[in-house]
């Protein structure tokens, strides 16, 4: 009896987070004009079009209110901004990831029940407590991830960005002026953060250098915020920042070729010592029927 209301809880929690998935979402308007919109327009901000409301989100949404504040531990807010997630999907995620391993100990052991493998009750209530914490963490690993790529990608971007200016700088563009257009039509989504969060500077009223600055420190991308303070010596002292600009974009490409090449290294020492692996496992295998023979008493 213990058993059977284990696997029918866990069988009745995992069709309630089935329909809770499948359930009919409320249509986020500005979201949807925002991937009706054409690749290069600037609300295109963000690496990946997700929807910005769901059933994960309302999950993470309660969950922040009603859960205590020191179990989300750390936050990786500067990850998520530059991903363009949400903090309550982030808090749904982690939920639904330690829902999953709290069902799945107990599905495993109802599978080996049925298999006729008796297993402790201690066994499974602690592997779904391990599971759970286990997999609690799983969206961190994974935003970790998204996050170092997407920044790295911000990066190359930025250097294009960097290399545009200097040239809008050089062909008598004002400072405004070259800081907006050297981030329009493009198809990088980097560049069409920039444009919008110009766009909206310009609306506001605010100095194109400070929303630069703030958006550095936002997405955590020291190279966008030295830049911004480039460009604002050079608007409020009207200084000559051509070669500055050059000899930032040479130093950010240096950069990024260097990161390049240390993940290239990386790569070639997991490949070799993969190989060396391989390697002794067939030397290992030529070898096992001669040390059998010598190990076998006659």
């Amino acid at each position: 009896m213990v058993w059977a209301g284990v696997t029918g809880g866990s069988l009745a929690l995992a069709l309630a987070l089935l329909a809770m998935w499948l359930w009919p979402r409320q249509v986020d308007l500005a979201d949807a004009l925002t991937r009706l919109a054409p690749a290069t327009h600037p609300s295109r901000t963000r690496p990946a079009d997700v929807p910005s409301s769901g059933s994960t989100d309302r999950l993470g949404r309660w969950a922040r209110n009603a859960l205590p504040a020191q179990l989300w531990l750390r936050t990786p807010t500067r990850d998520l901004a530059l991903l363009g997630i949400p903090p309550t999907r982030f808090y749904g995620e982690q939920l639904v990831c330690a829902a999953m391993g709290v069902v799945t100990a107990p599905l495993l052991t109802a599978g080996l029940g049925v298999l006729g493998i008796q297993v402790p009750f201690m066994v499974p209530a602690l592997g779904a407590v391990l599971l759970a914490v286990a997999m609690f963490h799983i969206p961190h690993y994974t935003v970790a991830d998204k996050a170092t790529k997407a920044r790295t990608e911000f990066r190359r971007a930025l250097s294009l960005y960097t290399s545009q200016l200097a040239q809008r700088r050089k062909s008598g563009s004002g400072v405004p002026d070259a800081i907006e257009n050297a981030a329009e039509g493009t198809s990088s989504w980097a560049l069409n953060r920039i444009a919008a969060t110009l766009a909206q500077s310009r609306l506001s009223g605010v100095r194109p250098w400070e929303v630069l600055k703030d958006l550095a420190d936002q997405i955590g991308v020291t190279e966008l915020h030295d830049l911004a303070e480039t460009l604002e010596q050079s608007g409020t002292e009207n200084t000559a920042i051509y070669d500055n600009l050059r000899k930032s974009a040479k130093a950010q490409r240096n950069a990024l070729r260097n990161q390049d090449l240390a993940a290239a290294n990386a790569i070639a020492v997991r490949m070799s010592a993969s190989g060396a692996v391989m390697a002794l496992t067939f030397i290992a295998l030529l070898l096992a029927p001669s040390v059998m023979r010598l190990l076998t008493p006659v």
